[in-house]
């Protein structure tokens, strides 16, 4: 199991509800949330097989919602 860790943009309802539609129908992740106190608003993503952190970047991002890699 991979365990993906991304910053986003995901600070409201309508773009977290936008977002569990799309994630939802990613077959690999196995579970998802969204950390809405941090100021990054990270993104964790529990995931089988093959998905990567830029397949979920670039996913969000074409439905323009900001992600990218989370940065130490």
């Amino acid at each position: 199991m991979n365990v993906l860790v991304l910053k986003t943009n995901i600070d409201n309802e309508q773009k977290f509800d936008y977002v569990c539609n799309i994630l939802h129908n990613i077959p690999q992740i196995n579970h998802w949330s969204v950390d809405h106190e941090d100021i990054d608003k990270v993104l964790r993503i529990e995931a089988g097989g093959e998905l990567t952190e830029l397949d979920v970047i670039e996913l969000l991002n074409r439905e323009h919602i900001v992600c990218e890699e989370l940065t130490y």
